[in-house]
């Protein structure tokens, strides 16, 4: 949940630069060295954030799975069907 609220917080940082990379090219100053070091650097923030909250959906899943396994195994050692 926080990363997906940074998620937002990154997304709206790099429509702001990207927007005032088109200011800059619609003006005629063209895209500086800097701007596009900013650009890059938003998209490459963006990309790990993606690719924590994939990474943590994944642990989450292989929890949820092993936990039900816990489950129904406990169940069996105690003679009973685990409920839910």
């Amino acid at each position: 949940e926080i990363l997906k609220k940074k998620r937002k917080g990154l997304q709206q940082r790099l429509q702001q630069v990207q927007q005032q990379a088109a200011d800059n090219e619609l003006s005629g100053m063209g895209l500086s060295a800097n701007l596009q070091s900013r650009l890059q650097a938003a998209q490459q923030e963006l990309d790990n954030n993606q690719s924590s909250i994939q990474q943590l959906q994944t642990e989450i899943d292989t929890l949820n799975m092993q936990y039900e396994l816990d489950r129904q195994r406990l169940g069996e050692l105690l003679g009973t069907a685990a409920e839910d």
